[in-house]
């Protein structure tokens, strides 16, 4: 035993040492890091506009030759413009995403802030020799010249640019070339309506104009759209109204695959037919076609909301892009109901559950005040298509439901404590039902849920016996009692495992690092029947019953936060069998999770006492060294993997 804790001493010490060396290090080059980034971005800038430089000087020299200008954004995000003292040209970074990556860099125009003078791509990770050709001067070149289309900005084309505005396409990476210049044009249009001398709407009422068959030129349009069009503002929302047939317009916009697409659309004075829809921005791949490809949105015109609009099946003009097409009409969908609530039946269509959820946690509000109560209340959490909405005092915890009951569809609000078990309240705001109407019309109807729990579930009983088990006050309403069952637990577990359980990302983790593939569902049923547990101390060690293999969690601060993971090593607690992380924040180390063949190298290595992460291994105990310019990352994970190890070994190890 004497040997094992001065083993460990010793791993201990050599670490503190390491680390301080290494964090040192890090200190020293993370500045560098950050200079080299701003090096890179300005001198591409210096480059563009042909200004001579030296690597000792460059950043004064940019100071001399730029006046930079600052602009906030509609998301609060500061912009900045470089313009050139003495030419006018101008240039910023910009950044979207591009098919598989973020695509960032800069660009140069000149002083008409339309033609472009020079691009140069600083970052990307598309498909080497496809769609990283984008990040390549010999095909950025092909831009000089260019002009941004007021409507369209830049188009990607597979045949020969016939137009200012027309670009080629990368051979073999048409996804990636229609998302570089989707996304510069989106940029283009952001930075334009922050410091060019134009209207921001002027594209939107250009489009407004031309659906109702309005005249106009590039010189009169705005007074052209005053004179034909009534505006209507409430709250955020902008309706536009033609004085004589009545037709309505308005901005809205849906989510794309790869980010926001902005568009307008107008519909008759009904709100019920689609007389022109236009899109104004947009950053897709292969969905670019909803801009590129007029034929696209034509086929809308004349369709109707019944209630909803529907694509048919058979119409395959968005090609693959299945998700700029189910979203892009949900964006529809949704921006014309809310129109219709707000300027034709005068009601917020979130009134009602807002102010349900208000009540759940014991708000009294009005149609007044409820938005600022609301406001004040809540902290809104997403994940995914999911949204958790937070007491700020109390911690409590809503969502929404819904689901369909004996006469039509059930709406509700479920408020639970931060245990997201006891339930707060439940309230009902919406429902058709006959016998089963009383779980809305009956005030004290679930007066008998508060304080139960879900423990994972809740189910209905005539006598209730435990915190899980409440009275069956659903009379012969059977069908609605089956659908409140079955959507109270669904929606708790769905928003549980979203938002709540600290355990199952670790404990799926290191069932698949022991081969065993798990669902939310069953994780917890394979955890238990897969591990034996043992605790020593505060360390607590899980071992495979069929194969004795072993394993445990680590956690370690990295360059920007926490990283978690799991250790799995065969029963002599030195061969590796996986290592996982599941969670981490890292920049230039995220790769640590999310490059799945991470860890690949180091299956069958050995910790003899300690591991080592070298450029050529030639024991088993050294590593090859993935991490590249992640040096904390790789300090970080140096460290803390010998140091549990060596820690649950003299904890657990039986000695030979």
């Amino acid at each position: 035993m004497k040997k094992y804790i001065s083993m460990l001493s010793f791993v201990l010490i050599m670490g503190i040492v390491s680390s301080v060396i290494l964090m040192g290090a890090d200190m020293i080059t993370r500045d560098r890091i950050a200079k080299n980034a701003e090096y890179a971005w300005k001198t591409a800038i210096l480059t563009h506009h042909n200004v001579d430089y030296t690597d000792a000087n460059f950043d004064e020299v940019f100071l001399e030759t730029f006046e930079e200008r600052t602009a906030e954004d509609t998301n609060g995000k500061t912009r900045y413009l470089y313009v050139h003292n003495q030419t006018g040209a101008v240039s910023y970074q910009f950044s979207g995403g591009g098919l598989w990556d973020t695509i960032a860099g800069v660009i140069t125009l000149e002083s008409d802030f339309q033609t472009i003078v020079q691009i140069t791509v600083t970052k990307q990770g598309e498909t080497p020799g496809l769609g990283g050709i984008v990040a390549e001067k010999p095909y950025l070149d092909n831009y000089a010249g260019k002009k941004f289309d007021e409507s369209l900005g830049l188009v990607a084309v597979k045949s020969e640019p016939t137009t200012d505005y027309e670009v080629d396409a990368i051979t073999g990476a048409t996804g990636t070339s229609n998302a570089f210049v989707g996304l510069l044009s989106v940029e283009y249009r952001t930075m334009l309506g922050l410091f060019g001398d134009v209207n921001p709407l002027s594209v939107a009422m250009k489009a407004i104009m031309t659906h109702n068959d309005v005249e106009f030129t590039g010189e009169n349009f705005e007074n052209v759209f005053a004179q034909n069009f009534e505006t209507n503002t409430i709250d955020e929302l902008t309706l536009y109204t033609h004085k004589v047939n009545g037709n309505v317009s308005f901005t809205f916009t849906a989510g794309g695959f790869n980010g926001p697409i902005d568009a307008v659309v107008t519909l008759d004075p009904l709100f019920e037919t689609i007389l022109g829809i236009k899109v104004l921005s947009q950053s897709e791949g292969w969905g670019a076609v909803i801009q590129t490809n007029p034929a696209v949105l034509e086929y809308f015109v004349g369709k109707k909301f019944a209630p909803d609009f529907e694509l048919s099946d058979d119409f395959d003009g968005f090609g693959g892009a299945t998700t700029t097409r189910k979203n892009f009409v949900l964006g529809l969908n949704e921006a014309r109901d809310l129109y219709y609530s707000i300027f034709i039946d005068g009601v917020d269509p979130n009134m009602v559950w807002k102010q349900a959820l208000l009540t759940n946690n014991g708000i009294t509000s009005t149609e007044a005040d409820y938005k600022t109560l609301f406001n004040q209340t809540f902290t809104v959490e997403t994940q995914g298509d999911l949204t958790l909405y937070r007491n700020n005092a109390d911690q409590n915890i809503s969502m929404l439901f819904e689901t369909d009951g004996f006469g039509g569809v059930i709406k509700g609000v479920l408020t639970l404590e931060n245990d997201f078990s006891t339930i707060v309240y439940i309230t009902i705001y919406q429902q058709s039902e006959t016998w089963g109407a009383r779980i809305q019309n009956n005030a004290e109807f679930f007066d008998a849920y508060v304080g139960k729990k879900f423990a994972p579930t809740i189910s209905f009983v005539e006598t209730p016996a435990t915190d899980s088990e409440i009275v069956d006050g659903y009379g012969g309403a059977t069908t609605t009692k089956g659908a409140m069952l079955e959507i109270l637990n669904s929606v708790r577990d769905t928003y549980y495992t979203a938002f709540f359980d600290p355990n199952m990302v670790w404990k799926k983790a290191m069932l698949s690092n022991n081969g065993v593939e798990s669902t939310d569902l069953n994780y917890e049923t394979l955890f238990d029947t897969t591990f034996n547990v043992e605790t020593s101390g505060d360390l607590t060690l899980y071992t495979n019953k069929t194969n004795q293999n072993v394993s445990f969690t680590y956690e370690t601060t990295g360059f920007v936060g926490d990283i978690k993971g799991v250790i799995t090593l065969a029963s002599d607690f030195e061969t590796i069998v996986r290592i996982s992380v599941y969670e981490q924040h890292e920049k230039w180390g995220e790769r640590i999770q999310t490059t799945l063949t991470f860890f690949d190298a180091y299956v069958g290595k050995k910790f003899s006492p300690t591991i080592s992460f070298v450029e050529t291994p030639t024991t088993d105990s050294e590593i090859v060294d993935g991490y590249g310019g992640a040096t904390t990352t790789k300090a970080s994970m140096l460290n803390i993997l010998n140091e549990t190890v060596a820690a649950y070994k003299l904890a657990f190890a039986v000695e030979a």
